[in-house]
């Protein structure tokens, strides 16, 4: 569930490093943006950033986040648009010829976009909005935010479904480095399955 990219401009493996330079970019501002916005949210929780990897439960809540993601997103996406791909297979399928295109997308989708995103979305929104109202206001209102900001309206659900279980999964181990690992691990496994089943096919 790479950000929001600009795919008619992602031509060539000048697109694939603009695409990638420009998910550094995205992230950077999304953060300041939101620091900014949220200020009057403050104080937020001192754990709102909080990437434990001496805690082992992340293991557990990324995996079963990431086995909560698969059904989830593939049944969302069916009820959507059983037809097409998300914007990310597309992407890559469009730069499936060019090694260097497909090690940078994989690089801006498996870890820049899932770091990101995860201290965005639910690092400060979520925790802001649960901190004042309750979890479920703050996982869904969060993913509602999450799947339009993704602006693909072929999938609003599925990216909203994907907000939910991402969500619900940091909120149970209240520890960043759980959703992002189960983020990533469902943006890597989606792009290999793309990838392999075109060029099987």
């Amino acid at each position: 569930m790479a950000g929001v990219q600009p795919l008619s401009l992602i031509e060539g493996r000048s697109g694939a490093v603009a695409l990638t330079a420009f998910s550094f970019m995205q992230g950077s501002l999304a953060l300041a943006l939101l620091a900014r916005l949220l200020r009057q949210l403050w104080p937020l929780p001192l754990n709102t950033f909080r990437y434990n990897f001496e805690d082992k439960d992340w293991i557990k809540w990324s995996t079963l986040g990431f086995f909560l993601l698969v059904p989830a997103l593939e049944i969302a996406r069916r009820l959507e648009s059983p037809d097409k791909l998300m914007d990310l297979g597309s992407l890559m399928l469009s730069h499936q010829d060019d090694a260097l295109s497909i090690a940078l997308l994989m690089l801006s989708c498996t870890l820049v976009a899932p770091l990101y995103e995860e201290i965005c979305f639910r690092g400060f929104v979520q925790n802001a909005l649960v901190n004042r109202k309750s979890p479920w206001i703050g996982i869904l209102a969060t993913s509602y935010i999450w799947a339009t900001v993704h602006a693909s309206p072929n999938f609003w659900f599925t990216y909203f479904m994907g907000g939910v279980v991402l969500g619900y999964i940091y909120n149970k181990s209240n520890n960043l480095a759980a959703s992002t690992l189960a983020h990533s691990l469902w943006n890597t496994s989606y792009v290999v399955y793309v990838l392999a089943s075109h060029s099987s096919s």
